[in-house]
């Protein structure tokens, strides 16, 4: 179901019920249902923000809900489970929320925003490019999961700007294979440009897409799923900056957690995870909220991305 069905269905049930031909029972099982469908949406609105007037909210609902789907005997093990997360994530969020703090406000990138092919809040392609010019001199900056390189753009020129790091190099890690769901998020103008199709490698686009920043990319083709991590190796040096937006998953991230790790520096390595905040991410921070001993929340740009610092 796409956007527009999705909006068609709920529309269409709000009518019924506006026209009185479903009526709702206070808190009974229909209701439930409905405010579990706003939370939902709540939730995603907090998750790329998290803005403190919205937790308290949020986290009250998510309470209230709880109480009534005990009080019905309702035995929806989905719906059960979706609550019991977002109760312990949203937990972990009050207990470390990441900096109010902004100073990558002052750059502006809605303009490139709009001109190429992107998945990023704006806020974001600040921060990155923030964060690669301002960050130490120590370890090697990695991105693994680059699509079209907008991000990339955004940190390998935060790096040519960052006068204490001798190294300039980003490395970026993908598999580089088109998928379908990739083609939906192009404008119409760009996907009869690219001309590619599901299956296809759009590393050729990528690289296409870096134009004179590519002497200052790396890249590495992988295949990385839970039993296999083809083309996932690392040279040995330490890591200062590792974006993560390979997936949402927590299983899969722990798969790439696992690997690069051991060259993170304590109290010095910035951890991103760009997918965070996603309205399907919550095994991404759940996995956030079982790691909070070594991630400490550090930096929160708009929209789905946010930042933590590595500690031991």
């Amino acid at each position: 179901m796409d956007t527009t069905e999705a909006v068609d269905a709920v529309r269409s049930l709000a009518r019924r019920v506006l026209d009185r031909e479903f009526i709702l029972e206070a808190y009974g099982e229909a209701e439930f249902y409905l405010r579990l469908i706003i939370l939902c949406g709540r939730l995603q609105n907090y998750y790329l923000r998290e803005s403190g007037e919205v937790l308290v909210p949020v986290r009250e609902e998510v309470a209230d809900l709880i109480s009534q789907y005990k009080e019905l005997g309702l035995a929806d093990r989905e719906a059960g489970e979706y609550l019991t997360v977002a109760a312990e994530n949203l937990k972990y969020s009050s207990e470390s929320c990441a900096s109010q703090e902004r100073p990558w406000a002052v750059l502006s990138h809605h303009t490139e925003y709009a001109s190429i092919p992107n998945m990023l809040h704006p806020d974001t392609m600040a921060y990155l490019e923030w964060l690669a010019s301002t960050h130490g001199t120590t370890g090697e900056c990695v991105e693994l999961g680059c699509w079209l390189g907008s991000g990339s753009r955004c940190l390998v020129r935060g790096l040519q700007r960052n006068l204490r790091r001798e190294s300039k190099l980003l490395h970026v890690y993908d598999r580089f294979t088109w998928e379908d769901y990739m083609t939906r998020l192009l404008r119409a103008d760009v996907r009869s440009e690219l001309q590619v199709t599901t299956g296809d490698s759009f590393r050729s686009v990528f690289e296409r897409m870096c134009g004179d920043w590519l002497d200052y990319v790396e890249i590495h083709e992988c295949d990385v799923t839970l039993t296999m991590t083809n083309g996932l190796e690392w040279s040995g040096q330490s890591i200062g900056i590792i974006v993560f937006d390979m997936s949402q998953d927590f299983h899969l991230t722990q798969v790439l957690w696992e690997r690069f790790v051991p060259y993170f520096v304590p109290d010095h390595t910035v951890v991103v995870f760009q997918q965070y905040g996603n309205a399907r991410a919550g095994g991404l921070r759940t996995f956030c909220a079982e790691h909070s001993q070594v991630l400490l929340p550090l930096h929160k740009p708009e929209g789905s991305a946010k930042g933590f610092l590595f500690h031991l």
